[in-house]
């Protein structure tokens, strides 16, 4: 399954998006896997630049990741195509709430 980043170097994964996504994963029976990262990712820039909001990091699992030609498997892309959809959903549905408690 896809990777759920559960903390970076970076320090700036969101572990209250990250139990939502994992809940509802859970519900759907979507495969997916949890790491923590010591490497500082890209999206520090972000926050540096003061670009940065709530953070949350899927990754696909790959073979050969230092080479010309890496390899995923095809269960791993939809997962997180899934997760990704989740994650959005649960964003959307927090928007409305918050406009609706406005």
């Amino acid at each position: 399954g896809a990777v759920i980043l559960t903390a970076s170097g970076s320090g700036l994964v969101n572990p209250r998006l990250i139990q939502p996504v994992i809940n509802k994963a859970e519900e759907r029976q979507l495969k997916y896997q949890l790491f923590a990262s010591k490497d500082k990712g890209q999206e520090e820039v972000l926050y540096q630049r003061g670009y940065g909001d709530k953070t949350l990091t899927f990754c696909i699992p790959v073979r050969y990741k230092d080479t010309a030609c890496q390899v995923a498997h095809m269960d791993d892309i939809d997962s997180m195509k899934n997760l990704t959809q989740i994650a959005l959903m649960q964003v959307v549905s927090e928007e409305v709430a918050n406009d609706t408690d406005k």
